[in-house]
């Protein structure tokens, strides 16, 4: 093991004990200091998000009929309709007022809420 470390030294262009060093610092960072800072959490102000409801109805375009082909097929797929002029300002509103309330939120509530979309995305891998 030791003339692996050497080689690997040798090889960075540093000593052995730097090498030692850097490997014992990256050792304790990753076990003992990471699971210290990013699985300790703060309950959110808001409430747990549980995800998304992927069975409801999202807002569907009123505009013209946009024909659906599969390319490798050639098959016609159910199509879709395009979104008026109307619908896509509606749209950007409710966005840039996403974007306000998300501003609004410091570092520990932004956090939270990641976790809790990522424990639903460990959840539900099946589902996706």
């Amino acid at each position: 093991m030791l003339g692996l470390i050497a080689i690997v030294a040798s090889y960075l262009g540093i000593s052995m004990q730097t090498l030692l060093l850097g490997l014992l610092i990256g050792y304790l960072t990753y076990f003992w200091i990471t699971p210290i800072l990013f699985t300790a959490r703060r309950a959110p102000s808001r409430p747990k998000w549980k995800g998304g409801d992927y069975k409801r109805e999202y807002v569907r375009g009123s505009g013209k009929d946009i024909p659906c082909r599969n390319p490798a097929t050639g098959e016609e797929l159910p199509g879709a309709k395009a979104y008026t002029p109307e619908e896509v300002k509606n749209a950007r509103l409710r966005a840039s007022q996403a974007a306000k309330d998300w501003s609004q939120t410091d570092f520990t509530e932004r956090k939270a809420l990641m976790m809790d979309i990522l424990d639903w995305i460990l959840d539900n891998q099946v589902l996706l």
